[in-house]
């Protein structure tokens, strides 16, 4: 359980910490959110896709999802309001997709379905075991496979 809390910890570190400069995706944010808030949750917990243990999830950050002039931005926040605005978005059979990584390390895929009877889910790619590429002016993961999933609930 320690480690897991260490493992959390470092990863939102690096999301809102000194990584942020070599963040692909997304941007650093602090203070309001500016436009209509669709959509607001929170993660719990993940579950490793290769054994299906759990283990817990970043529960002090908030995920919403703002409707802004330029279009959909995903906030990744903790409880002091500082964080990460994830810009890079698409639409797709799935739903709502952001995406961002640290360039030498992790990456996060959020899927957001437009049927509402389906979860929105946060994936975790570990580093070196993916593929980002532009693909129609959007950054995908190309090749690779999600180490967690992690549902994401709405609040």
């Amino acid at each position: 359980m320690k480690g897991t809390k260490y493992f959390f910890s470092l990863l939102l570190f690096v999301i809102v910490g000194c990584a942020s400069a070599f963040m692909a995706g997304s941007k650093p944010h602090s203070g309001a959110l500016l436009g209509n808030i669709l959509h607001a949750y929170k993660i719990p917990n993940c579950t490793t896709i290769k054994d299906g243990s759990i283990i817990d999830g970043p529960k002090d950050s908030t995920y919403n999802i703002v409707q802004t002039e330029t279009g959909p931005v995903l906030y990744e926040l903790d409880k002091n309001g500082n964080g990460a605005a994830i810009t890079n978005y698409w639409k797709d059979e799935n739903g709502m997709n952001f995406l961002t990584y640290v360039k030498t390390s992790h990456g996060w895929h959020y899927i957001v379905p437009d049927d509402k009877s389906k979860p929105a889910v946060r994936e975790v790619y570990v580093a070196r075991t993916y593929r980002v590429r532009s693909v129609d002016g959007v950054l995908k993961v190309t090749s690779g496979n999600p180490f967690y999933k992690c549902e994401m609930i709405k609040q």
